[in-house]
């Protein structure tokens, strides 16, 4: 494991070694020169929070063609007590999917229950006229019959399977299995999709967070805010170059320029 320190120095000699100036390393890994300066020098307290160290660690490390990975996290490993807490649920509705498929199961059991209950009772009933009588033969039809009748001569009757009962109404009841109602439930395995914004500067924000707005204004200099979505997060900036912006874990810096109106969509 090594001490920021020893990072730091690890990546100044590097940047030095490829003969790379801190302005060209900043553009290239749209960091803040004053944040690859703390980085070399190892000061960690004029550092922002240790999930943003790390990405800046990676970040930086990979452009000088270090691994990044593998120093992000030497120096993550020393501090798993600052390991950053879950992003807050105000803002996520993922809770209301399994109510909404209790519902749906409710209902469609209730369905089932129902359309069982009245099959049962309606051939209970005492069937109408229509499903009892039996079709006399008419006399000209008697005077036809030859003498001997063969079973090929006679029409059959119809078949009580072939008569479907009737309501009280006259309407006749659907005989759709019930099996029918069992609507499969549609899941999700898909991991949450979480966006963490750092401003520099005053900056407006719009998020849209699984269709719904859950933030629009201006946001001051020194806020940090976090977002978490099931399928999409739609995000908008009025002052781009005053944002830093994380992805899932993945440092991303400033999506534009100072002034700069900038919109990205994630999921």
């Amino acid at each position: 494991m090594s001490s920021l320190k020893d990072i730091g120095q690890e990546l100044k000699e590097a940047r030095l070694g490829r003969g790379v100036t801190l302005e060209e390393a900043a553009k290239a890994t749209h960091l803040s020169p004053k944040h690859l300066v703390d980085l070399e020098e190892g000061l960690e307290e004029h550092l922002p929070e240790a999930f943003y160290v790390k990405s800046f660690i990676r970040k930086y490390a990979n452009f000088l063609g270090l691994p990044g990975d593998e120093l992000a996290e030497s120096y993550w490993k020393e501090r798993p007590s600052l390991q950053p807490a879950p992003p807050p649920a105000e803002y996520s509705y993922w809770w209301l999917f399994p109510i909404l498929a209790s519902l749906v199961l409710l209902l469609a059991i209730g369905i089932a229950w129902q359309n069982s209950h009245r099959e049962a009772v309606i051939p209970a009933e005492s069937p109408s006229p229509a499903t009892h009588v039996l079709p006399s033969p008419s006399p000209a039809t008697k005077s036809t019959v030859q003498p001997s009748p063969g079973p090929a001569t006679v029409q059959p009757s119809p078949s009580p399977a072939t008569v479907l009962p009737t309501s009280l109404n006259g309407a006749t009841p659907s005989v759709s299995s019930t099996s029918s109602l069992a609507f499969p439930l549609a899941t999700d395995s898909r991991k949450p999709i979480s966006l963490a914004i750092e401003t520099t500067e005053a900056c407006w924000v719009v998020i849209v967070a699984d269709g719904v707005t859950v933030q629009k204004g201006t946001v001051p200099a020194g806020q940090k805010l976090r977002f978490k979505a099931e399928r999409s997060l739609k995000l908008r900036l009025g002052n781009a170059g005053g944002a830093w912006i994380t992805y899932d874990g993945d440092y991303l810096g400033a999506l534009g320029g100072k002034g700069e109106v900038v919109e990205r969509t994630f999921d």
